[in-house]
């Protein structure tokens, strides 16, 4: 008569010869052993040199007036718009308002 035992081949283990618990306590212990490892993994080796920052400009501070202007594009619309057209051919030459 023959058992229906389910086996695994793990290399030198069988899951049937060590039982499902230990399995589970060997695979804690690999997985803790191989977590601590990795930090360890960075360390040693050469020291490698900082690279150095890009290459900039430097200027002195100047204290000076400068004036704030701003340009903008802009369409003006009024709540009465009239239409302003020409009533006699020509061009304008000359205004007798004085300009600020």
């Amino acid at each position: 008569m023959t058992t229906n035992k389910r086996s695994t081949d793990l290399g030198v283990f069988k899951t049937s010869e060590i039982g499902a618990a230990q399995m589970g306590y060997v695979f804690r212990v690999l997985t803790s052993l191989l977590l601590a490892m990795t930090p360890l993994s960075g360390c040693g080796g050469e020291n490698k040199a900082e690279a150095a920052g890009p290459d900039v400009e430097v200027a002195q501070v100047v204290e000076k007036e400068v004036p704030i202007t701003r340009t903008w594009v802009s369409t003006l619309t009024g709540k009465v718009n009239a239409q302003i057209r020409a009533q006699v051919a020509g061009y304008f030459d000359d205004s007798d308002v004085p300009e600020r």
